[in-house]
């Protein structure tokens, strides 16, 4: 994950890039932050889950240009991406059981 390297400044640099991108693929009704020190949660509320998956996509399209960033640091720096979704009709769950959930996607990852 981020943070791990021996050159901060570089992976601020790619981690706000990132972040940049994230904010331009995204709508502005979509809700994105960090949960952790460099994890980002995008919420995308009324999406489907395809609708969700494209916008994944559309994210990870950008990694390669970020994984090549990263190859010149030192360090286990990488990028993850994992999707939860849940609808309506899911019954609906908890905060701790939605990051559950969300470190579940990441690992599966």
């Amino acid at each position: 994950p981020f943070g791990a390297s021996a050159q901060p400044a570089k992976e601020d640099e790619i981690f706000r890039a990132w972040c940049h991108f994230i904010k331009a693929s995204t709508r502005e009704v979509d809700i994105s932050c960090l949960i952790r020190p460099r994890d980002v949660l995008i919420v995308m509320r009324e999406t489907s889950l395809e609708a969700g998956r494209d916008v994944a996509s559309k994210l990870a399209d950008f990694r390669p240009y970020l994984q090549n960033q990263l190859i010149g640091l030192e360090g286990a720096a990488a990028i993850r991406s994992g999707i939860v979704f849940f609808g309506a009709g899911s019954g609906g769950f908890g905060f701790d059981e939605f990051l559950y959930k969300m470190d579940e996607a990441l690992q599966e990852t």
